[in-house]
């Protein structure tokens, strides 16, 4: 999404080159700087389309498979947590881009007063961090089950929860940190370092970068480092595993290799999928944060328009493409071909139960004529 203008406010917030005063550079300050309005509406346009059409067509996936319940009690435990990831996934695209499109089209003047100026920036921050947060619950699960497969697994429902609950909680702050200024007339909802030393800003951007992106970015790696050395332990094991065969012929005793795989295919599945979504938040999330630390840290002269936009929108983009990335890994032709069978064979057997009770009914007299007699009945009185 449009990140800057929900942690940091970019445009808005004086970022000087002393750390003890707010100096103005030639290029001006962060608030004078601008972007290019067509590609961040574009990149905010595709990033809502793609987004919702994956949620749809997820929740389409979920329900023809038939993995999922009324009570959800028969939902299996990875698409448990994807469904979790793929509403934290719809929240970003409606808490988080949506709100800012309309920010951008009417110039980010604000008009929804101050307590909607916060709670709407607790929202998008809440958002845009249970997706990240959701993905370290994820990783936590997948290193248990392959590191630990015997250990009983903590409940779906107690997992997701503290990745939601941690997302509020380090959304929090964003109550303190937003208010309302008026800036050259205009009317706008940014943070409290206007005018403010440039080291408080830069503790708020630090504070974002690594509760936001670093601290689960090192999770998730910390995790899949440890998965992958399992999977190269017993990959290891299995190929220099050998077994016992007695031969009746020669009534002696052999070494044979075992051909066995390294784990079984369901779990290597998911491992790919669950890596395939990691990597999309590596590479849509690091260059928005690498942009903050360089416009807090750095020289912000550096940065043109056009990149500016461009990196600041694609923050939420990993939100729009995780649900075409879990379809890719669980729709197949098969899949498709089974669900047109059983589609047809459904139709198939309504249609057989309609003739059957047209027959029975038409082989009853008496049935008939109380059926033909409540039709006339029921029109004419």
């Amino acid at each position: 999404m449009s990140g800057n203008s929900t942690w940091s406010d970019w445009n808005i917030t004086n970022v000087t080159t002393n750390s003890s005063s707010p100096l103005v550079d030639e290029c001006g300050t962060v608030h004078d700087i601008g972007l290019h309005k067509p590609t961040r509406l574009a990149i905010l346009y595709l990033t809502i389309i793609i987004g919702l059409i994956g949620f749809f067509l997820v929740l389409l996936y979920m329900c023809c498979n038939r993995r999922i319940s009324p009570r959800f009690n028969h939902l299996s435990r990875v698409n448990a947590f994807i469904l979790n990831l793929t509403f934290a996934d719809l929240l970003v695209i409606l808490i988080a881009v949506l709100p800012q499109l309309a920010w951008e089209h009417v110039d980010r003047d604000w008009s929804a007063g101050p307590v909607m100026c916060r709670i709407v920036k607790f929202l998008q921050s809440f958002s845009m961090i249970s997706s990240n947060y959701i993905l370290v619950v994820i990783a936590i699960d997948r290193h248990q089950a392959i590191r630990a497969p015997l250990k009983e697994s903590w409940p779906i429902w107690k997992m997701a929860g503290l990745g939601w609950i941690a997302a509020a909680v380090c959304s929090l702050p964003m109550f303190g940190i937003f208010q309302l200024n008026y800036v050259d007339g205009q009317t706008r909802c940014e943070n409290i370092f206007r005018g403010k030393p440039n080291s408080h800003r830069q503790a708020w951007i630090a504070y974002i970068c690594f509760s936001v992106f670093f601290i689960p970015l090192l999770i998730l790696i910390i995790c899949y480092i440890r998965i992958f050395m399992k999977v190269a332990q017993k990959a290891n094991e299995n190929k220099n595993r050998k077994t016992l065969t007695f031969k009746r012929q020669t009534g002696k005793v052999y070494l044979q290799s075992t051909k066995s795989t390294s784990l079984p295919r369901a779990k290597t599945k998911t491992l790919k999928l669950t890596c395939a979504i990691i990597a999309t938040f590596i590479i849509a999330s690091m260059p928005y944060f690498v942009v903050e630390m360089i416009m807090s840290f750095g020289n912000h002269c550096i940065m043109s328009k056009s990149l500016y936009a461009l990196l600041g929108g694609m923050a939420a983009c990993n939100s729009a493409v995780n649900p075409f990335i879990y379809l890719a890994f669980n729709v197949t032709f098969a899949w498709i071909r089974d669900v047109r069978q059983r589609y047809h064979g459904a139709r198939r057997n309504n249609l057989r139960f309609v003739f059957s009770a047209n027959s029975s009914v038409d082989s009853q007299p008496s049935l008939k004529h109380f059926a033909l007699g409540s039709t006339t009945n029921t029109f004419v009185n």
